[in-house]
């Protein structure tokens, strides 16, 4: 594991609204901070500058969880899978390219929720639209026909 435990627990009684509370809680990074950390972590494996990196980053995770909301998923799910791709980007990040961390976090982040809705989501999904969900109902029919037809 990346960072060490800390006082921010997350666990099945946790709800949404606390966890944005308690995220708030972490001041944002100066530009000049932010470049101190990573070069801290990615010469000397500092754990925590990685730690600070990671809690300064969390309500960007929350910000971009809170794009693909409408997928069906928690969003607490989709909050940890972000948690898990801003992790990742601190490992692969390299501060003397010059980018801001945040930038290249995002990637990393969307990648992970992304990955994750992808695993999670059905298949197959009734229609949005009210064409889409007369044609999902009458294949519906049509095969509960086949199947009473079949078992005579």
């Amino acid at each position: 594991m990346l960072i060490p435990t800390t006082s921010l627990c997350i666990n099945s009684s946790t709800n949404l609204t606390q966890y944005i509370a308690e995220v708030r809680k972490f001041p944002m990074l100066s530009q000049e901070e932010e470049v101190r950390l990573a070069k801290n972590w990615h010469q000397y494996k500092d754990i925590s500058s990685a730690h600070k990196l990671i809690t300064s980053h969390l309500n960007l995770v929350v910000k971009i969880a809170m794009k693909f909301k409408n997928y069906g998923l928690l969003l607490m799910d989709l909050v940890m899978e972000g948690n898990m791709g801003l992790m990742h980007a601190v490992k692969k990040f390299n501060p003397d390219l010059g980018f801001r961390f945040s930038t290249y976090a995002v990637w990393w982040i969307e990648a992970s929720i992304k990955d994750f809705i992808l695993k999670s989501w059905s298949f197959v999904k009734i229609g949005t639209t009210q064409a889409q969900r007369k044609l999902f109902f009458s294949l519906r029919k049509i095969k509960k026909r086949i199947l009473q037809y079949t078992n005579r």
